[in-house]
């Protein structure tokens, strides 16, 4: 039963250090290209590094809150359409799902955000709203593609895989993004004090 349980985390885990491992390895040709210049502490580093890691199995699990709490609130709030969609043929159950896709979007791009804010020491509210905005247009473009693609062929399903990978890489660019902002920042305040 546990192993039943933790067996999401190991996996989403793993996608996290997948992640870590692409935008550290980003980072690394970045400093050495003299592209970014961030300078940071290793223990700064290691809580971002831990924040990305744990983002995804929370992601993961906020899917299924999220569409829990929609379930609960809506028949709580409307428990007579509540039970007149209950029993209506053709209702859609995912409706839940997507709501928890959603929720998971926002806690991605925020959690993101904050392993970026710890590596640079600057908040960057535009990058923030890029990465809110990618994440919810990931949804929206994973299943808009993955529909293309079943007409042409019925049987195939694509829209986790692609959610995967277009969410890799929005984040992994608009990262890339908030650490270049950021190393420019510094270049500014180093060239103002010269």
């Amino acid at each position: 039963m546990l192993l039943n349980y933790a067996t999401p985390w190991v996996v989403w885990a793993g996608v996290g250090i997948v992640f870590l491992f692409g935008l550290t390895i980003s980072f690394v040709i970045a400093r050495e290209k003299g592209w970014v210049s961030v300078r940071t502490s290793w223990k700064r580093y290691c809580i971002s590094a831990s924040v990305i890691v744990v983002s995804y199995p929370i992601a993961f699990l906020t899917i299924f809150w999220g569409a829990e709490l929609y379930y609960r609130l809506y028949r709580m709030f409307f428990p007579t359409q509540w039970q007149e969609r209950m029993n209506k043929v053709g209702w859609s159950e995912n409706e839940g799902f997507y709501f928890g896709l959603v929720l998971a979007a926002v806690l991605s791009a925020i959690l993101i955000s904050w392993a970026l804010k710890l590596v640079t020491g600057k908040w960057d509210g535009r990058v923030v709203a890029l990465l809110l905005i990618a994440g919810v247009a990931t949804i929206v473009m994973s299943f808009a593609i993955a529909a293309i693609i079943r007409h042409i062929d019925r049987h195939s399903y694509y829209e986790y895989p692609l959610l995967f990978i277009l969410g890799e890489a929005f984040f992994g660019g608009l990262s890339g993004y908030w650490l270049l902002r950021a190393s420019r920042g510094n270049q500014e305040v180093t060239g103002a004090l010269n």
